[in-house]
C-alpha cells in the first residue's frame, strides 16, 4: 500500500510538471534568461509546495491511524502533544487567520487551571491552544467529536473527555476524572460551559455542574472570550478572519470558596455578556 501511494504522487508530480512545462514552450518563456529564471523558480517552488502539502497531509493521517479511538489513555505523550498543536498552528494558518489577544499578561502560567469559554465554532479550543502553549489544556467535548473520522482519534489520544448529555453518571466521571487531572498537576481542563455552540453569538445559559471542577480541585478560573471563530469559514479562502481573544478575569481558589456554583456561574456569564455589549 505504501509503494502504491508513493508511486501515485511521483505520477501526480510529474504530471503537474509535465503541464507546466507544456505551457512554458507553447508560449516561449524561455526567450529571456530573466523568464526562464521567473519560470524555474515558480516552478519550483509549486511542485516542492505541494509535495509538501501532500506529505504533511499523509504523515498526518498515519499518525491520527496510529492512535486508537477505543483505548483509555492513562499518560500525555509528548510527540502527539506536539502534533496536536502544531497541527492547529498549521489549519488557523492555512485557514488565514489572525488573532488579537488581550489580557495575556494575567494568566497564571505553570499552574493547573479551570478554563471556560464561550463557543461558537468548532475553532475555538484550536485558537486558545494556538495562543497558550505552555500550559497543556485537556478539553471535555461531546461524544460526537471523538466520531470524527481521524481528528477524534488524535483527541481520544491527547486524553480529551467525552461528556455525555443525558447520562448524569457518565458525566460525574468525567467531572471527577477532571479533578484529577488537576488535583495530580497533570493537565489543566477546558470547558465551554453553554454545552452548544452559539449561533446567533449571545451567550446561552451555562450547565453549573462543570464549575464543581474548580471548587473541588482548588484551582483557579480563567475566564475568555472568543470572537470571530464563526467567520473563518465563510472567510475562507478569500479574506483574512481576524479573531479576538480577550482575558476576562482570572478567579483565584480563595475566589472559588466564595461562591456557590450556582452563583459562581452566573456572575462568569453576566461577566461574558456585559464584555460583548461594550
Amino acid at each position: 500500500m505504501k509503494i502504491r501511494l508513493f508511486n501515485l504522487i511521483v505520477s501526480f508530480i510529474c504530471t503537474l510538471i509535465n503541464s507546466i512545462l507544456h505551457i512554458v514552450f507553447k508560449f516561449n518563456l524561455f526567450e529571456s534568461a530573466f523568464l526562464s529564471f521567473c519560470t524555474i523558480f515558480i516552478l519550483s517552488f509549486l511542485v516542492f509546495f505541494i509535495l509538501f502539502e501532500i506529505l504533511y497531509w499523509i504523515f498526518s493521517i498515519f499518525v491520527a491511524l496510529s492512535c486508537s479511538n477505543n483505548k483509555q489513555y492513562k499518560k500525555l505523550s509528548r510527540f502527539y502533544t506536539w502534533f496536536m498543536y502544531s497541527w492547529y498552528d498549521y489549519f488557523l494558518h492555512f485557514m488565514r487567520t489572525k488573532i488579537e489577544v488581550s489580557g495575556l499578561e494575567n494568566f497564571p502560567f505553570n499552574k493547573r487551571f479551570l478554563l471556560v469559554c464561550n463557543h461558537r465554532s468548532n475553532f475555538d479550543n484550536m485558537v486558545i491552544c494556538s495562543v497558550i502553549k505552555k500550559d497543556y489544556i485537556c478539553y471535555i467535548s461531546k461524544p460526537e467529536n471523538f466520531r470524527i473520522p481521524f481528528a477524534g482519534r488524535i483527541a481520544n489520544r491527547a486524553m480529551y473527555l467525552s461528556m455525555p448529555k443525558d447520562d448524569n453518571r457518565e458525566a460525574l466521571k468525567v467531572i471527577l476524572k477532571s479533578i484529577e487531572y488537576i488535583k495530580n498537576d497533570e493537565m489543566s481542563i477546558g470547558v465551554f460551559p453553554e454545552g452548544t455552540r452559539s449561533k446567533t453569538g449571545e451567550i446561552l445559559e451555562f450547565k453549573p455542574g462543570c464549575f464543581k471542577i474548580a471548587e473541588k480541585a482548588e484551582c483557579p478560573i480563567v475566564v475568555i472570550t472568543l470572537d470571530g471563530t464563526e467567520k473563518i469559514y465563510k472567510n475562507f479562502p478569500f479574506h483574512k478572519t481576524v479573531i479576538k481573544m480577550d482575558i476576562l478575569k482570572i478567579y483565584s481558589p480563595e475566589d472559588v470558596k466564595n461562591y456557590k456554583t450556582v452563583e459562581l456561574s452566573d456572575e462568569i456569564r453576566n461577566l461574558m455578556i456585559k464584555h460583548f455589549d461594550k
